[in-house]
């Protein structure tokens, strides 16, 4: 089974948004049962804390299910647990590596920015909806990279 780790500071607006994104496309494309998801934050201000309330609007109005999500935090043992661990920005991105440089592994975990698998994007990273309340925003830029990352994986299983 391949799994996936989508990665934010809090885990409780970006990472929640992109791990129940794909969930709900895994599940529409059958592949539920071959790819499991995740997602964490690097700081531990919202663990147990379901997704913010600005993600889940955005959810609850594309119809797309966020229960039993809770914040958890990053840690170790999932950069060898998860195929992919995918970023949110270059923050996120240091952390990881930094992470996996104080814990290193022989396992090739896929670390890498969420955004890098849309080729013609105008961003690289997704920004922090919990400053600027682009939450909407931040759902058309994780369901492009969803479905980028989608086809990837659907690859993979075949």
């Amino acid at each position: 089974m391949l799994s996936v780790l989508f990665v934010c500071l809090g885990n409780i607006c970006r990472s929640p948004m992109a791990e129940a994104l794909l969930r709900h496309k895994l599940m529409l494309a059958g592949l539920s049962d071959r790819i499991s998801v995740d997602s964490a934050g690097l700081g531990a201000w919202h663990i147990g804390e379901p997704p913010h309330r600005g993600t889940r609007k955005v959810l609850d109005a594309a119809g797309v299910s966020h229960t039993g999500q809770i914040a958890r935090l990053l840690i170790p043992s999932d950069l060898t647990t998860f195929d992919y661990v995918l970023t949110m920005d270059h923050a996120n991105m240091d952390a990881v590596q930094q992470l996996l440089l104080e814990n290193p592994t022989e396992r090739s975990t896929c670390i890498r920015p969420v955004m890098s698998f849309v080729h013609d994007s105008m961003e690289d990273v997704v920004p922090d909806p919990y400053y600027d309340g682009r939450y909407t925003y931040v759902y058309s830029l994780l369901d492009n990279a969803c479905n980028a990352l989608l086809e990837e994986l659907q690859e993979q299983c075949t």
